[in-house]
């Protein structure tokens, strides 16, 4: 099955529901599968067809979805591009990806040389009236999305999520809790796995997709679900954290409507699960998973207390194992590489190479994390074996970081890691040895230019040396060791 048939199937059969709500419009399911078809014109008027890569460079608006659907119609490979990011890291996704062409908005600013497109007014009106129906490509194993990361090299890599995969992912979101009555509020990016993943699967299952600003303070997160009586909600821990911080009310919890909420993208502490059942919703769901393995264990409310500090157990048929450095398994309460296999696994890199901690091995993924297993079959992640720093959900990659600060000329070599902060779970700080006359202000100013706001650091230290192990390894533990935990960075 080609993933964006489930739209023409519910544009049948759900055909006035509303999918998709946005500020003053909205779209019901028959209503979107004829705007799919509309933008899928559009596509082909471009020149793309089956197997073409094209990148989307918009924010969160309807016509994210309608064309991330519309390519995935005709055969065409979808490739997320975050519309914070500077020319620089445009350049970088499209040098490995090769797109056909790249949606952009009229305004957008990007890398000169690009294959863009503009979504402009025309464009979206077109696609709206359009009345051609266009037939769905087989789908099965043909790529569909592209994961995006950087893993451990600095360079980006995409998983090749075919459509049969990324359907078997959306079954994991849908064993989650997601139900056809649902109204989830999409509050995190789409360019995003996560965000991407929760807003396709509600879609696809049926149910309503209200998409709302990305970049909305704690105050209107929650307004925004009781003004549109949402049921569902996906968010990090930083964004948690954040409700967590408004004042209590009397008497009800402060998301009262939501019936569920998925935590993704990082741990929470105990406390920080405790605190959002009582405070916020008691229906509060935590997900494990990663680009190449898809959504992996979940967690649920009952087992947060006396399973405290563990991700959860596996979903339905997914299989994770902890295995030595010679990869074979361990028996509980041992520590070792955490690997797992399951329908909605990548089927390997796409158009990029592996390398680092990441890696498909005989039939297993291994997402580069440490872990143990308990008796009773729970996951309890124990670090990272990547360099992987997770700031409020989002993960920034060290090597990427250290390539950009570098490039600045004075720059002899640094050393980027995380250190954790009570907000974001982590902040970035940047060990930098320069000539004389290298400055923090200056820095900044040049890492404006290479990587978006989130990825630069918001500590520098400047060091006559590094300390190195015998072979010459930077020691990233002892440079850890001067970093205080900070008060709360933002």
């Amino acid at each position: 099955m080609n993933l964006a048939q489930l739209i023409t199937l519910h544009g049948r059969y759900r055909a006035h529901h509303p999918a998709i709500v946005e500020r003053d419009r909205s779209f019901t399911f028959r209503q979107l599968d004829r705007c799919v078809a509309g933008h899928a014109v559009a596509l082909m008027r471009q020149g793309v067809g089956r197997g073409d890569v094209v990148g989307v460079c918009l924010q969160d608006h309807a016509e994210f979805l309608a064309s991330l659907l519309a390519i995935l119609r005709i055969g065409g490979i979808f490739l997320p591009m975050d519309w914070r990011w500077t020319e620089a890291e445009q350049r970088r996704t499209a040098e490995v990806f090769r797109p056909k062409l790249i949606l952009a908005e009229p305004g957008r600013t990007m890398a000169p040389g690009l294959p863009v497109v503009r979504i402009d007014n025309a464009w979206r009106e077109a696609a709206t009236a359009s009345e051609v129906a266009v037939e769905a490509v087989p789908g099965g194993e043909a790529p569909a999305i592209l994961a995006l990361s950087s893993g451990t090299t600095g360079q980006p890599k995409g998983y090749n999520l075919t459509h049969a995969r990324y359907l078997a992912m959306c079954q994991n979101y849908w064993e989650a809790g997601i139900s056809q009555n649902d109204r989830y509020l999409s509050v995190l990016p789409i360019a995003f796995a996560s965000g991407r993943g929760m807003a396709l699967a509600t879609l696809f299952m049926g149910a309503t997709v209200i998409l709302f600003p990305t970049l909305a303070a704690a105050e209107e997160i929650v307004a925004g679900v009781a003004e549109h009586e949402a049921t569902t909600m996906c968010l990090v821990p930083s964004l948690s954290r954040a409700l967590l911080r408004l004042p209590a009310t009397a008497g009800q919890p402060l998301l009262s409507s939501i019936r569920l909420l998925v935590s993704i993208g990082a741990g929470l502490f105990p406390e920080e699960a405790r605190a959002i059942r009582e405070r916020l919703t008691p229906h509060l769901v935590d997900l494990y998973g990663s680009s190449g393995g898809g959504i992996t264990t979940v967690l649920r409310g009952e087992d947060m207390d006396h399973k405290a500090g563990s991700v959860g157990r596996p979903l339905n048929g997914v299989e994770v194992d902890i295995v030595d450095d010679l990869n074979q398994p361990l028996p509980p309460r041992i520590t070792g590489r955490l690997r797992c296999r399951a329908p909605c696994m990548a089927a390997g890199f796409y158009r990029s190479e592996g390398g680092g901690d990441e890696a498909f091995l005989d039939g297993w993924y291994y997402p580069g994390d440490y872990a143990y297993l308990d008796e009773d079959g729970y996951v309890f992640l124990q670090g990272r074996t990547s360099e992987i720093i997770i700031r409020g959900g989002i993960n920034v990659f060290a090597p990427e970081v250290e390539r950009a600060i570098a490039s600045y000329p004075g720059v002899a070599e640094v050393a980027v890691l995380g250190y954790p902060v009570p907000d974001l779970g982590e902040e970035i700080a940047a060990f930098v040895m320069a000539r004389p006359g290298v400055v923090e202000r200056d820095l900044v100013r040049h890492l404006r230019t290479e990587l978006a706001p989130y990825k630069i650091p918001r500590r520098f230290h400047f060091v006559d040396e590094l300390p190195r192990s015998s072979t010459g390894k930077i020691l990233k533990s002892k440079l850890a060791e001067s970093l205080a935990p900070s008060p709360g960075a933002t």
